[in-house]
């Protein structure tokens, strides 16, 4: 696409990690905690210097 598109990144490995530990727990019965994961901005061409 043009032009690239600024976006926004996420850690989905760690999020799939992190999705099936939680899973195990609350099969076991245990506490689970939310997760915040901070994003990456990826600036492309959308973006212009103002």
């Amino acid at each position: 696409m043009t032009p690239t598109l600024t976006t926004l990144s996420h850690p989905k490995s760690q999020m799939g990690r992190d999705a099936g530990k939680m899973i195990l727990q609350l099969i076991n019965n245990q506490k689970v905690e939310s997760i915040t994961y901070e994003p990456e901005l990826i600036l492309r061409k959308s973006v212009k210097p103002i």
